[in-house]
């Protein structure tokens, strides 16, 4: 049997290239494939491998000090779902474009937990905006009623959805969601 892990978390990380070199040690020696994504700002992975290989990555990673508290997410799968492991250190963990010493995390908005969404959108209020962050393929396969899906295909291309539609979402309450969370 195997397993896929998904997985992100915003965090400072003050040296990029050592966690980089963790991460490898830690991925060859598991025989794990996928991509881990590593900046200042966070670390982003996909990684497919072995059940018991998949379960004790996960616990390092949650033994380091930077990294508990993930919400890792798993699906069916293998290391044979990727062509490789690919380690690399970016300027963003999920790429937007934007300045990151201006745009972090800490500046960000509010995650709510499923039932606060639930009650949010139970309110009906005129003034809430939902917005679908996935890209035109991910929201096509079903999204919440009423729910705003921007024409992008790429991420990246959301900040200037924002941008040219300010007016929308002007003294509104907006909620965004993707399946990940990531975005």
């Amino acid at each position: 049997m195997g397993k896929i892990v998904l997985f992100y978390k915003y965090v400072t990380i003050e040296n990029p290239q050592a966690i980089l070199k963790w991460q490898r040690n830690i991925c060859d020696s598991l025989g794990l494939k996928g991509r881990v994504i590593i900046a200042t700002e966070g670390i982003n992975a996909t990684l497919g491998g072995q059940d018991t290989a998949i379960d004790s990555y996960v616990q390092q990673m949650s033994e380091h000090p930077l990294f508990d508290n993930i919400d890792f997410k798993y699906s069916p799968g293998s290391a044979n779902h990727f062509p490789r492991m690919r380690i690399v250190i970016k300027d963003e963990i999920v790429h937007l474009g934007l300045d990151t010493q201006k745009i972090t995390p800490e500046n960000g908005g509010i995650h709510l937990e499923p039932n606060e969404v639930n009650e949010l959108i139970e309110k009906k209020s005129k003034e809430l905006v939902i917005i679908d962050c996935r890209n035109q393929y991910e929201s096509a396969i079903g999204t919440f009623v009423g729910a705003i899906k921007p024409p992008t295909e790429y991420f990246r291309e959301f900040p200037s959805y924002v941008d040219n539609n300010l007016d929308q979402l002007k003294d509104k309450e907006v909620l965004m969601f993707c399946t990940g969370g990531v975005r």
